[in-house]
């Protein structure tokens, strides 16, 4: 272990957290933004990381018995030579962070083509596995071009947007723009059966807490809103080196309305990730559109509409206990 860090957030030093930082590209609950907020409503997290290879990732646990790594952690999954070590000694690690220790729940995600080689790699097998899909549209080098790629049902949506001079307006991100977000996400959430976090968390996960420290985890989040005398939508983009992705969002627009301001506000996300230079945009979940069943097909067959490819997710579940 003398290699590894295995501390709570609050008592890392400068130098660990440049080397949280550090890392390469890592899912967003991975991140310090995503355990800053995991914090806010009462989780206790830790890092156990190693200091060269900067393998491992965040846990967290709410009863100082039962540990979670979501989305994590970041190990050599790919070399048979080293995983069995590294994951012996992750789990070590985590055991020993509380004397209550009673389990450990590790929920890596991989791209579903990597699951059958990563796998075979291991000394262990997961006691589930889990998909899901998401869409990935590609930044274009301009708006025309993007929308070129659209589908021509959204090129025509656009369109009429446009010609109605909907636009997209990036908020502060203040708290009482926050906690009107939130509160409108609510009563979506309550409609659609979708878990909303509380409105700690998300103040937290917006909160740049890095900055003071002269350190930059490189993430942004943004307030979005388009609205028009008949609709409104708001949503919350986070924006990374590498990508862009849609989190939580709501729109109120009366049936029979022709103009999309939920059309003009994802434009704006794709605009902003342009100036960015972000290649991709993760629009966050996706379903088969042709299942009318599903209580999400409406929003996967907009989503299908820009022009975007469909990536799959394996997230195996590891219990240690």
């Amino acid at each position: 272990m003398s290699n590894w860090i295995a501390k709570p957030l609050d008592a890392l030093s400068i130098e660990e957290k440049r080397l949280i930082l550090g890392r390469g590209p890592v899912p967003l609950s991975q991140t310090w933004a995503w355990q800053r907020a995991v914090q806010s409503i009462g989780g206790r997290c830790y890092l156990i990381l190693h200091v060269t290879r900067l393998v491992g990732g965040f846990v967290h646990s709410f009863d100082d018995q039962h540990f979670e790594c979501i989305n994590g952690p970041i190990l050599s999954w790919d070399h048979p030579e080293c995983i069995a070590g590294e994951l012996a000694t992750f789990a070590q690690a985590v055991s020993r962070l509380s004397r209550s220790f009673r389990s450990m729940t590790l929920a890596p995600r991989w791209d579903v083509s990597d699951l059958s080689s990563r796998l075979s790699n291991l000394p262990i097998q997961p006691t589930e596995v889990n998909y899901a899909s998401t869409i990935w549209v590609p930044v274009e080098s301009t708006s025309a071009e993007q929308i070129g790629r659209a589908h021509p049902r959204m090129r025509r949506t656009l369109a009429r947007g446009a010609r109605a001079g909907l636009a997209g307006e990036c908020l502060v991100g203040n708290d009482s723009q926050i906690e009107r977000f939130v509160a409108e996400i609510r009563e979506v959430g309550k409609l659609k059966n979708f878990f909303v976090p509380p409105l700690a968390w998300f103040k937290a996960l917006m909160k740049d807490d890095l900055g003071a420290m002269g350190l930059d985890e490189k993430i942004t989040f943004q307030l979005i809103q388009v609205s028009s005398e008949e609709a409104y939508t708001q949503l919350l983009i986070v924006f990374t080196p590498q990508f862009s992705h849609y989190l939580f969002g709501y729109d109120d627009r009366p049936s029979g309305t022709r103009q999309s301001t939920a059309a003009a506000a994802q434009f704006q996300a794709l605009d902003l990730s342009r100036a960015r230079g972000i290649s991709y945009y993760d629009l966050n979940g996706y379903t088969d559109p042709s299942d009318l069943s599903h209580p999400y097909a409406g929003v996967s067959q907009f989503k299908s509409q820009w022009g975007g490819a469909e990536v799959r997710w394996a997230a195996p579940k590891f219990v240690i206990s």
